[in-house]
């Protein structure tokens, strides 16, 4: 043979020590990602008295990053499809690390909301491409399992967090100064999320550009040469020897818009992504994610606040939000700042539960379909969340708290994977970006609804999301196999 399919080539070469590097090196991303967006979560009670903020502002400072993530992710994506999966992420990398040092010593609130921000603007090619670099690695089949594994990333660095937090508490320590600028616990610990990314940024560094991408350039030549890179490395022979002298990707799709204008190009690259045939699964898949985000992400932002302020009663869950009664809606008082010590014991529990989860996962997708695992992990949170409406106890409302937002957080990445099976590569970077910019829209909408009416309306807006997840799982069990 001669002119092979590139998936046949990537089952011919196996795994080996590279596919493990690019595993390490998106995992990597995955957990510095994570860092960047939920660690505002763990740090949000020292940064509340540090700044003196009101709800309204904390609720802003939440969201930040997620908003600058949003309006740079389109434009991410269609230069991911441009110059290629390694060159966007080392690029997100290097812009997000910068503005997360800068942001870590910004003197007042607006400055640091500001620095939240640009963090966000930035990291999104690093957020878009963990999972598409390595699933352009690995054969169709194989893609669930594999973005599960690498999954297990987010539960590692969602533990990595509390557990750092915990050997640096108080948070609101005065590390040193410099002049009236006090540098306290919590900024050094938000340089200290920023680690993984550093190790990210050495090994992609070292890594090649995916050979797909190669393809739907037309540089056949590099990625055969890629490709023969791996396979020396794997078997210890050139595809050569195995009678590959070149590689084609099927199914690649047509190529597309060259108009030279900039919005002119972006647009219709979109409308091929929102017109038949991919519009219906797009969709499909879009409700899926946003579910499983709003839930698994939104809630997170706001569990170490709810935990620190509840009540100590055995009541439901909105009932011991407490806080809502006692906290200033103008600023942060004495009562929140010195009052309670802060535990990150929960967020660690938080993180073995989302390993747990991803563990199930893997084993589940042994046996099952993707389709039948996200059916039963959304139906599964669904009743748990159910039950939150008539558990008392602390301890079992805990763990029924903790299920219904791990479930769905361990999904994620499961169910964003879909849609790099549906599009062609031509496509992959922009439609993973426009599906994953609609769930972090919802992660922001949860956001607001906690910050603002969470107390007023807890039952209303709490079994909505209930109801939502059930919707989810409907969905999910349509998805096509």
């Amino acid at each position: 043979m001669s002119e092979t399919a590139i998936d046949d080539v990537l089952d011919l070469i196996g795994f080996g020590r590279i596919q493990l590097l690019m595993m390490f090196t998106c995992s990597m991303i995955l957990i510095y990602v994570n860092n960047e967006l939920m660690g505002i979560n763990l740090l949000s009670i020292s940064i509340i008295c540090d700044f003196n903020l009101s709800v309204s502002q904390h609720s802003m400072l939440t969201i930040a990053a997620f908003v600058g993530l949003i309006l740079s992710s389109p434009i991410a994506g269609y230069k991911t499809d441009k110059i290629g999966r390694r060159t966007m992420v080392i690029y997100s990398l290097i812009s997000s690390l910068a503005t997360t040092f800068l942001t870590a010593f910004m003197p007042n609130y607006y400055f640091y909301l500001f620095g939240r921000f640009l963090t966000g603007l930035g990291i999104s090619g690093a957020a878009i491409n963990s999972l598409t670099y390595i699933t352009e690695y690995t054969k169709i089949a194989f893609r669930p399992r594999v973005i599960n594994f690498t999954s297990h990333a987010v539960a590692l660095g969602s533990m990595y967090m509390p557990v750092l937090a915990t050997f640096m508490r108080p948070l609101t320590t005065v590390m040193w100064r410099m002049g009236d600028f006090d540098v306290r616990a919590w900024r050094l610990s938000l340089l200290a999320h920023c680690l993984p990314g550093v190790v990210a940024f050495c090994c992609m560094w070292l890594l090649p550009e995916t050979a797909k991408f190669m393809l739907s350039k037309g540089d056949s030549d590099g990625a055969y040469n890629t490709l023969n890179r791996l396979c020396l490395s794997n078997r210890k022979r050139d595809l050569r020897s195995y009678g590959v002298t070149s590689v084609t990707q099927p199914h690649l799709g047509a190529r597309l818009s060259q108009s030279r204008r900039f919005v002119s190009r972006l647009w219709q690259d979109l409308y091929s992504i929102i017109s038949r045939p991919y519009l219906p699964p797009f969709v499909q898949i879009t409700i899926i994610l946003s579910g499983f985000s709003s839930v698994g992400i939104g809630f997170s932002l706001w569990f170490t606040k709810m935990r620190h302020y509840s009540a100590s009663e055995n009541v439901i869950l909105c009932m011991s939000i407490d806080y809502c009664h006692k906290y200033n809606y103008t600023t942060a008082d004495e009562y929140h700042c010195s009052k309670k010590p802060l535990y990150y014991t929960d967020g660690i529990i938080l993180a073995g539960s989302v390993f747990f989860c991803c563990v199930s996962t893997g084993l589940m997708l042994k046996c099952l379909n993707r389709r039948v695992v996200l059916t039963c992990n959304a139906f599964v949170a669904a009743l748990f969340g159910f039950s939150l409406n008539f558990i008392k106890r602390r301890m079992p409302q805990l763990v029924a708290k903790i299920l219904f937002i791990t479930l769905c957080l361990s999904s994620i990445h499961l169910a964003g994977s879909i849609i790099m099976d549906i599009v062609p590569t031509v496509l992959r970077g922009k439609a993973t970006a426009l599906t994953y910019m609609f769930a972090r829209i919802a992660i922001i909408i949860t956001s607001l609804l906690h910050g603002h009416f969470m107390c007023e309306y807890c039952l209303i807006i709490f079994n909505f999301f209930v109801d939502f997840l059930l919707v989810v799982a409907v969905l999910s069990f349509l998805l096509p196999v």
